[in-house]
Formats: C-alpha cells, sequence, structure tokens
C-alpha cells in the first residue's frame, strides 16, 4: 500500500557539544575533543509519519533509485501478527509505499543493488531478495539463520551479512544466490560491517571493544583492540579510513586502516551515538540517539555540528546521505522518517518514479 506524507517543515539550530577530557594511557591514540558546533544557516527539518500504526523503522538507506529505502520492525498484530515490512519513500513527492514481506520479526538493515533489488536483513534469520518491479520477495536462507544484523555491498557487488547471533558473515552471489560462510574466530559476534578503502571487509563485534578486518580473497581474519572504552557499535567506510559510532562511549572513532592510530570525536554525555554514514565527500553524519539529535562531522576540521528533532525523545537510530548536506534518519520512537537540510542543493541521484 502507498500513503502520502506531508509534514511541516520544522528548522534546527545546531546545538554544543560538550568537551570530554582526554584518556589515559592512550598510547599512539590521536585525542581530539569535541569543540562548539559550527553556526549553520538556512537549515530545514521534516516529519514524515509512516503509514501504518506503530511501524517502527530501523535501518534506511538512500538507494540507487534516487528513493529512500528502509526497514520496519515491532509492527501491531493485525491484520496479521507474522507480516512486517519494508517501506519506500519519494522525495520528489514524499509519498510512502510500504511491502509487507513473511518474516516475525522485521529487519534492522537493508540495501538496494544497482540492478534495482531491495536487499533486506530478517531478524528471524533469512535474508530476502525484493523486487520492486513485481512488488515480491525471495526469500534466501542462510546456515545457522540467526539474528541477521547489517549488510554491506562487496567490491565484487556481493552481498555481505552479519549474523549476530551466530558468529557468521555470509557472502552472498547476486547472480547466483549462492552463500559463503565465514565464522569469526573467538567465538566473535559481528554487529556491523562495512567493505574499507583496502576493499577489506571490516565489522565491529557488540561482545568485545573490537574491529575485525576480513581478506575475502584469502579468508584471513585480524582484529584490532580500540584505546578508548565503549564497544563500537556500527562502522562506515570513507575514502580515507573507517568511522565507529560508541553507544556506550558517546564518542565517534576515527581509524586509518593501517596503524596510524584511532582519533576519538568526544560527544555530550548520554549522546549515544549509533548510526553512521559517510557522504561521498568524506563527511560523517552520525545519530545521537540519547541526545535526540543528528550529527555532522566535517572533514577537514573533525569538528561536529548536531540539529536536534522537532519530536521529543524520537530515538534517532540509522542515517543515510544524498549529499554533505542532506541527510535522512530513521527515529524509532517517534516512528518517523526524518529529513534534514542545511542549505545546499542535494547532489546525489534523482528518485525514479515508483
Amino acid at each position: 500500500m502507498s500513503n502520502d506524507s506531508n509534514s511541516s517543515a520544522k528548522s534546527s539550530e545546531p546545538v554544543e557539544s560538550a568537551k570530554h577530557p582526554a584518556d589515559e594511557g592512550a598510547g599512539r591514540v590521536r585525542q581530539l575533543a569535541a569543540g562548539q558546533a559550527a553556526a549553520t544557516t538556512g537549515s530545514r527539518m521534516q516529519e514524515f509519519p509512516l503509514p501504518i500504526p506503530g511501524a517502527k523503522p530501523t535501518g534506511i538507506v538512500v538507494g540507487s533509485d534516487g528513493n529512500v529505502w528502509f526497514a520496519l520492525e515491532n509492527l501491531p498484530a493485525s491484520p496479521a501478527p507474522t507480516q512486517c515490512s519494508i517501506g519506500r519513500l519519494n522525495p520528489l513527492t514524499n509519498g510512502i509505499s510500504t511491502f509487507a514481506y513473511p518474516d516475525p520479526k522485521g529487519a534492522q538493515s537493508l540495501l538496494q543493488a544497482e540492478d534495482g533489488h531491495v536487499w533486506v536483513a530478517g531478524l528471524s534469520g533469512v535474508v530476502y531478495r525484493f523486487d520492486p518491479r513485481s512488488a515480491s520477495f525471495l526469500p534466501i536462507p542462510v546456515p545457522d539463520g540467526g539474528l541477521l544484523t547489517e549488510l554491506a555491498l562487496g567490491p565484487d557487488g556481493s552481498v555481505w551479512c552479519a549474523a549476530n547471533g551466530t558468529g557468521l558473515l555470509h557472502q552472498i552471489n547476486q547472480t547466483s544466490l549462492a552463500v559463503r560462510s565465514w565464522l569469526l574466530p573467538a567465538a566473535g559476534k559481528p554487529q556491523s560491517l562495512t567493505v574499507g578503502p583496502d576493499n577489506a571487509l571490516w565489522y565491529t563485534l557488540s561482545s568485545a571493544n573490537r574491529i575485525g578486518r576480513l581478506a575475502p580473497d584469502t579468508g584471513g581474519f585480524q582484529s584490532r583492540d580500540l584505546p578508548f572504552a565503549g564497544n563500537p557499535a556500527r562502522i562506515a567506510s570513507g575514502p580515507s579510513g573507517l568511522w565507529v559510532s560508541s553507544t556506550a562511549g558517546n564518542w565517534i572513532g576515527d581509524i586509518a586502516p593501517g596503524n596510524e592510530g584511532v582519533m576519538r570525536i568526544s560527544l555530550a554525555s548520554g549522546s549515544a551515538p549509533i548510526g553512521v554514514t559517510v557522504s561521498d565527500n568524506s563527511v560523517l553524519w552520525y545519530c545521537a540517539s540519547g541526545t535526540n539529535r543528528i550529527g555532522r562531522i566535517d572533514a577537514e576540521s573533525n569538528q561536529p555540528s548536531e540539529w536536534t528533532l522537532p519530536t521529543a525523545n524520537s530515538s534517532p537510530y540509522a542515517i543515510a546521505t544524498r549529499s554533505d548536506s542532506e541527510a535522512w534518519c530513521s527515529a524509532a520512537n517517534s516512528k518517523t522518517i526524518v529529513h534534514l537540510t542545511t542549505g545546499s542543493t542535494p547532489s546525489k541521484n534523482s528518485p525514479q518514479k515508483p
């Protein structure tokens, strides 16, 4: 079903991020405390309520077709307790369409491949491939199922999936749909994953203060302890390195793929940053779920700017961008999709008609 959303625009000015003292014994780590957010004018924020009462948006992405795709979970028991959905928002019309699929728990992550198919990580241990043209889902079971938490596209076009419940990384060939799986060493539980600038697969470990690396060509694993307290939650890749969020530690980490060190950007106490993404020009966007804000870190100054969501306690969860100055966010508690523009014209993709 489809439904148009016409929320009124609400503006929000940047807020100040608190300074944190540097950690002691950080070793070769570069430390940067967050300063006052830069003043930004012309910002505009809109909220789009979801057409399904009680639906909770989780993962979000700007697709290859220019539309905003998002995953849903915790849907109401009516009309069917086992029906969950994904959603599509057309930025040209603000119209929202939803598509039901047979997973009793929903999803936390999705992505759209260049051929237009949308891939969904089902929380019940099945990956789904959705065809927008026929509005049909193809289930792709993966070994041992488990809690599937995030998807990523590999440099060869394969779809990667993190199985937090079983400690596996799955690689799906888009053409043959064959699945190849790797078991993480030391019973690690991958939470988030991304393809780094070195074309290796990088992932966070929810059970340890560590990130890991898998070289698919050799099957070799490496792991790297982080020098700051607070286990990493999500990870994103940019041209110059990796970014991780620490929900428990209230910081964003800028990590070089080699051994050059880590830079911590401290956020205000209680920020609980979770979702992170990198725009085309290495600008980092993040969700500060604890302080109800969307944040951006400039690639040159490394100083964060933040905007408060219009609805209190919205709990921003995941974020996607179309340019350095435009972001889309899933707000789990307010059950809305939030759109922020900071005064510049979007540059990435033009939405195609559904």
